[in-house]
């Protein structure tokens, strides 16, 4: 899961792809007393991507998403799901949380392998997450959000089938 390879692409649907991870997720957000929304654009192109790679990003951000409403009032705990494309073309995804946010510090190191704001965690989510996207040749980042919480979004290319990946190894990944 770890280790830098090129992704296996074929045709497909972002849309199918979050739809399925909601649904996996669903009895673990109902549990966590999380109303989980779905906004998606139903214009969105098909796309050269790898599935079970664009699952595990959206179910990892969906998971961060749950587990930081955990402490929240109950009637704020929502996660909403959005997919779109971007004034540049791409396919965009974002996760959103009313969770407690991030704070400054925390933000500049949520990539970073082994980082974690999490008691059990292991940091490896988000620096996977990112792996992946830019094996794609997307982009991640994280945005607080006005009132509470955080936003996650990766971009992904509608051509990314002609992205070229060369593996830069760093201390985790080789």
């Amino acid at each position: 899961m770890i280790k830098r390879s090129q992704p296996v692409r074929a045709v497909m649907s972002v849309n199918d792809a979050v739809r399925e991870v909601s649904e996996l997720l669903d009895s673990e957000a109902r549990q966590s007393g999380v109303k989980t929304d779905l906004v998606l654009s139903p214009d969105l192109p098909a796309i050269l991507a790898d599935f079970l790679q664009v699952q595990q990003v959206v179910l990892n951000l969906m998971r961060n998403g749950l587990e930081a409403m955990k402490d929240i009032l109950p009637d704020r705990r929502r996660l909403t799901i959005t997919t779109a494309r971007s004034p540049a073309g791409e396919i965009e995804i974002a996760v959103a949380d009313f969770g407690h946010g991030l704070s400054v510090a925390s933000a500049e190191q949520l990539f970073e392998p082994f980082f974690t704001t999490k008691t059990n965690g292991l940091g490896l989510g988000l620096s996977i997450s990112r792996t992946i996207v830019e094996a794609h040749g997307g982009r991640m980042w994280m945005t607080s959000n006005a009132t509470h919480g955080v936003t996650a979004r990766f971009t992904l290319p509608q051509d990314s089938g002609k992205v070229s990946y060369d593996p830069v190894p760093d201390g985790i990944h080789r």
